[in-house]
């Protein structure tokens, strides 16, 4: 039996939609489950500030072509959080089937919002059962950031500055390649043309890599050296599988490229002009498991206490911060290695300030 629910009134902000979905369901039923969700809420899509559903939902291309239709991000929780939020219409068959009693209720109401509509179903496409539910919550407990993120790109990730300079035609210079103009310097440039001898051996990094630990006081087995810092976003992107993987912007598009490249779902946290581009307190979701940030941030040059970077580090999250422009930073500190955190991943490049071959590096306690 259906509960009693009060008449909802025109909603007051902004709303987020819970959708549960079966697989298979089509975007076309979800978005027409979730208009008239709003409709019966006496809102229209511009209110609608998300989609939110369970984790294993979160490759349901349905539920994600209908995000994308809506211009609405994505949010995905694992299924025991859900079922820690307290709902007006559990299902034992869903708790079976998914591990939460209710899908759509719960996503509804994972932030604390307050319920417009209760669990809707769908009416089914071409006389079939129905295969979505959806119900709308006034969305309180969504980060401000989160319904600032764009699920999709929107964008050429793989679009950098040295394809305006080969083909505007004009004098440019292309910072992002390397940020002091005449390099390499002299002393480098030796030291590559006197290992050009040792061609035919394998790469040896043993010296490199005791040369990396010993400046930034971790050991040998926490340094890895890498063919240029985007290998190591590749790397980091194949290695491990974030249930909410989350990028700082403004950013280098690489990592963010690299994660979607591996089929990993991500959302942005777009840092605001008005607070300077500077990360706040709360910007970043808790439950965010993987967190790439760029310190200092290109293009903003801002540069964020290692402190703050450092609180990012928790249990259960792996934490990547690129340091690609911290020699640039006028003396600024890095993200301090010890006390050794695991799950914390710091990288840094030759190329910026040196401009010798590409050469990255991860560092860190590595425990994914």
């Amino acid at each position: 039996m259906t509960p009693s629910v009060p008449a909802p009134s025109p909603s007051p902000g902004p709303v987020v939609a819970g959708v549960g979905a079966s697989r298979g369901v089509s975007e076309d039923e979800v978005l027409e489950l979730v208009h008239a969700v709003l409709r019966e809420a006496g809102a229209d899509g511009s209110a609608l500030s998300a989609l939110v559903t369970v984790a294993a939902k979160a490759g349901e291309p349905g539920v994600v072509g209908a995000a994308a239709r809506l211009g609405v991000p994505l949010l995905t929780y694992p299924a025991d959080r859900l079922a820690g939020v307290p709902v007006p219409e559990p299902s034992d068959r869903t708790r079976a089937a998914v591990g939460t009693p209710s899908v759509a209720e719960a996503a509804a109401l994972i932030g604390g919002g307050r319920l417009l509509v209760p669990k809707r179903r769908s009416a089914g496409r071409d006389g079939g059962p129905s295969r979505a539910t959806c119900a709308l919550a006034l969305g309180a407990g969504v980060p401000e950031a989160a319904r600032r993120s764009a699920e999709e790109p929107g964008y050429d990730l793989r679009h950098h500055g040295d394809a305006e300079v080969r083909d505007d035609g004009r004098e440019l210079t292309d910072l992002a390649v390397n940020v002091r103009e005449r390099t390499p310097p002299d002393w480098l440039r030796e030291r590559i043309a006197a290992s050009l001898t040792g061609l035919a051996a394998y790469p040896d990094g043993r010296a490199a890599r005791a040369a990396v630990a010993a400046r930034h006081a971790v050991t040998t087995e926490e340094v890895l050296l890498t063919a240029g810092a985007a290998e190591a976003f590749v790397l980091i992107a194949r290695a491990l599988s974030p249930e909410r993987a989350v990028v700082v912007h403004p950013q280098f598009t690489e990592p963010e490229a690299a994660l979607r490249d591996a089929g990993h779902r991500v959302e942005r946290v777009l840092l605001r002009p008005e607070d300077g581009f500077r990360l706040t307190a709360g910007a970043v979701p808790e439950d965010a498991d993987l967190v790439v940030i760029g310190n200092p941030t290109n293009p903003t040059s801002v540069l964020h206490p290692a402190a703050v970077v450092a609180g990012l580090a928790r249990p259960g999250r792996t934490l990547v911060v690129d340091e690609a422009f911290m020699d640039a930073g006028g003396g600024g500190r890095g993200t301090p290695p010890r006390p050794p955190r695991p799950g914390r991943l710091v990288l840094g490049r030759q190329t910026k300030t040196r401009g010798g071959a590409p050469t990255g590096g991860a560092r860190g306690g590595v425990e994914c």
